[in-house]
């Protein structure tokens, strides 16, 4: 049977009584499209690069980084250009995971820190936990600079890009391209997990490690979102 997909690049529309947000893949059966199995888990194949929540209420677009370090409402960043979003996805503060309107489509989900740590697992454990991961084989090679200390080789099927991130605690908000804002160098992907009043956990990787990283980070930080079934 031939199966025809439908990309919403521009628009967001009503599917099965949802609100399909713009930049997804919606295939004949109403599933959200592409995916990887890896365990018992389904990730969602890109980072999130959508702008507006599930009920079609657009999420802020901030631009300023001192703006941006204050914003106390959800908010996303594109990259350098919108032509580099279009392949990394966005960047959002985590009051964007934590916004009851939700982000993922109809049965998806931002990730909890226990279900990246599943992920991890499945390759070895985390670096929490004192063990070896080879994170590697998350890493999707063409976007990792070619000095990593240990090789891509995206054997999982993740796909992990070196998005970078939008950093409030040493840059003052902004993003810079290159390794100063960890594009090319770092993959950083929220958790719906709070650890405390001003940060949320994050999980990590990094072209110097084999290992991946679950860390407490600021909630006005900018991450990509990898949304879960």
């Amino acid at each position: 049977m031939k199966y025809f997909y439908i990309i919403c690049l521009f628009i967001s529309f009503n599917l099965k009584g949802q609100i399909v947000p713009q930049g997804f893949l919606v295939g004949p059966d109403y599933s959200i499209t592409p995916s990887i199995t890896i365990g018992t888990q389904t990730w969602m194949l890109y980072n999130l690069n959508v702008v507006s929540y599930t009920n079609g209420d657009p999420i802020t677009n901030i631009t300023d980084g001192t703006l941006w370090k204050n914003a106390t409402e959800g908010a996303y960043s594109d990259y350098n250009t919108i032509s580099q979003a279009a392949g990394y996805g966005k960047l959002y503060n985590w009051t964007v995971v934590n916004d009851a309107r939700g982000v993922c489509p109809f049965g998806w989900h931002v990730p909890s820190d226990a279900e990246f740590l599943v992920l991890a697992n499945f390759y070895g454990g985390d670096a929490s936990a004192g063990t070896s991961v080879s994170s590697e084989e998350l890493r999707l090679t063409s976007t990792w600079t070619s000095s990593a200390s240990f090789a891509s080789t995206n054997s999982s099927g993740f796909s992990a890009i070196a998005a970078g991130f939008r950093d409030v605690e040493t840059t003052n908000g902004t993003f810079i391209g290159g390794p100063a804002s960890g594009v090319g160098t770092n993959a950083h992907f929220w958790t719906s997990t709070k650890y405390n009043t001003t940060t949320a956990v994050r999980f990590g990787l990094y072209y110097n490690s084999s290992q991946t990283a679950r860390v407490n980070d600021a909630l006005n930080n900018g991450a990509s979102i990898r949304c879960i079934k």
